[in-house]
């Protein structure tokens, strides 16, 4: 690790702030604060910011006497709204995000340290996660680890390549595996503030936005990510009614995050690949609802169809993608 001394001389501390947030569940949240203290990293290189919207005495004290910030926004209305306050408040170069249902493993912070030191152009890092569920012990991994490091341009030709069907966790899934270079988002903070669920979107698809920018995925499993009755996430597999209502709600969120995505975001490649997302989740929703409004004004099968590329692979694998495409497909709309 680089010599802190050199930081002390040019007055950049902290390098690193972690943003805490915790929207009405109290049950996790210390054991995410104390993940953050005890780590491997000299605590002169790292700030806490803890934002909430309840007040609890035993949370509330104990975060008053571990010197560390806290805001408690009891007028929340949108995730965005809080990540956004959170850095306005941030003296780090470097933001690490925690949900409070998560942790962080005690070397995280220490590597992201040296990694945005080593690389200048770093903007946007993805650790891989320990999959773990309420009695501490390892479950079943939502997905499978990624390991590279990307140029943004290069990164949306390969776009296609590396996210196929439900493959995109290994590069923006959970905000507490995202760290992010502070100063290339203060200009997008009011974007940010109308996002209300998946932030994670937000920060990764903004980075690929210009030219050069550097993202690294890296498979060391830095964050433990608690898998819970709570946790807000598609992929439960009961089918009970207040499951279908659950999923039917995030769906929604994430066609919101998209339209947001393209209605902002520069880049024509990039804007093209959210549209074959965006309608890719409106499948999805209309597999939930069986809304048949949703699937006539949003020309669904036509859009899926454009979206499909058969071009790419070999001719084994070009027909398995259009079978298994067609099945989806019949499936889905099937009266």
């Amino acid at each position: 690790m680089e010599d802190p001394s050199k930081d002390k001389n040019n007055n950049k501390f902290p390098y690193i702030s972690v943003i805490i947030t915790a929207h009405d569940r109290k049950q996790f949240l210390m054991d995410a604060i104390k993940s953050v203290l005890n780590q491997t990293l000299d605590k002169s290189l790292y700030e806490i910011i803890v934002i909430k919207n309840f007040k609890d005495d035993m949370i509330d004290n104990f975060i008053k006497n571990e010197n560390i910030k806290s805001i408690t926004n009891e007028n929340y209305t949108f995730i965005g709204e809080d990540l956004a306050l959170g850095i306005e408040m941030c003296k780090g170069e470097v933001i690490s995000f925690l949900d409070d249902d998560d942790q962080f493993h005690k070397v995280k912070l220490e590597n992201i340290y040296n990694l945005f030191k080593k690389y200048k152009d770093l903007v946007y890092y993805h650790n891989y996660q320990n999959f773990i569920n309420e009695n501490k012990s390892n479950t079943k991994p939502i997905f499978k680890s990624f390991k590279g490091i990307y140029k943004s341009n290069d990164l949306i030709k390969n776009l296609k390549k590396i996210i196929h069907y439900d493959y995109y966790g290994p590069l923006f899934f959970n905000m507490s595996s995202i760290s992010i270079r502070k100063d290339y988002f203060l200009d997008k903070l009011k974007i940010l503030k109308m996002i209300n669920s998946h932030p994670d979107d937000f920060f990764f698809f903004y980075s690929l936005d210009y030219e050069n920018n550097l993202l690294i995925f890296d498979d060391k499993p830095l964050t433990f990510y608690l898998v819970h009755e709570s946790s807000s996430n598609i992929y439960i597999k009961k089918s009970s009614q207040d499951v279908i209502l659950k999923k039917e709600r995030i769906y929604n969120e994430y066609i919101k995050t998209t339209n947001i995505l393209i209605s902002n975001i520069k880049n024509d490649a990039l804007k093209k690949f959210l549209l074959c997302r965006l309608n890719k989740e409106q499948i999805q929703l209309y597999a939930v609802t069986k809304n048949e409004k949703l699937k006539k004004e949003n020309k669904l099968i036509r859009n899926r169809i454009k979206c499909i590329n058969y071009v790419k692979g070999n001719l084994i694998t070009r027909n398995i993608r259009l079978i298994k495409d067609l099945f989806l497909l019949l499936n889905i709309f099937k009266k």
